[in-house]
């Protein structure tokens, strides 16, 4: 796979200009805005997203999985300064970074997903409703929501060819579409630089 793939340099560039999460949805088979998660109203705290979404059986996808037919769960990466989470990213699949979803790899074209940011950014939020715990014993009905997504897009002016539309209660990838692949990892980067400037290191996975 090459980072200047079009499709990966469209993405990014589209991830940069958002102020929302921006991951691919196998679901609708593009990429999509997603809102922030809450639990009572108040947003998440950037690094228990991770838990979160584990929680509910469900992950974000990276862009890599344009150009092939495996799940391709993102990374994310909790940046630690003086034994504090300064900051939480979300990254390529890869840890050789293939999609540009990432910060350390041509920065003209690559992007990262900084959920610190967005922690204090994003407009769209959502506590899902839809997607209960593994612990209630339901699956989220994700056909019902991708149903409206393709209704709401029908009645944009762009329609099907807006980049990246917001996919409405929609919080990621259910774990049981894709049964005995790999699912997100999350590591510690020890950062010696900024955050948003961190190059981050390949770590066993364990939170």
């Amino acid at each position: 796979m090459s980072l200047h793939n079009p499709l990966f340099i469209d993405c990014c560039r589209r991830q940069r200009s958002s102020l929302e999460i921006v991951v691919y949805s196998s679901n609708v088979r593009q990429i999509a805005e997603l809102g922030y998660p809450t639990a009572k109203g108040i947003c998440i705290l950037p690094h228990h997203i991770y838990d979160f979404l584990n929680t509910c059986s469900t992950y974000w996808e990276c862009f890599c999985v344009l150009i092939t037919a495996n799940p391709m769960p993102t990374q994310f990466v909790d940046t630690v300064e003086n034994r504090h989470i300064v900051c939480t990213n979300v990254v390529c699949h890869h840890y050789t970074n293939q999609c540009g979803l990432s910060s350390n790899v041509c920065t003209n074209v690559s992007t990262i997903v900084n959920l610190y940011e967005m922690h204090h950014t994003a407009m769209l939020t959502s506590n899902y409703p839809e997607f209960p715990t593994t612990a209630q014993g339901s699956v989220a009905n994700v056909g019902r929501l991708v149903i409206h997504f393709q209704s709401s897009l029908a009645r944009t002016n762009l329609g099907h060819a807006e980049i990246a539309p917001f996919f409405d209660e929609y919080l990621g990838t259910l774990v049981s579409h894709y049964p005995g692949h790999a699912m997100s990892t999350k590591s510690v980067d020890f950062a010696t630089m900024r955050c948003a400037h961190a190059h981050f290191r390949h770590h066993s996975g364990k939170n």
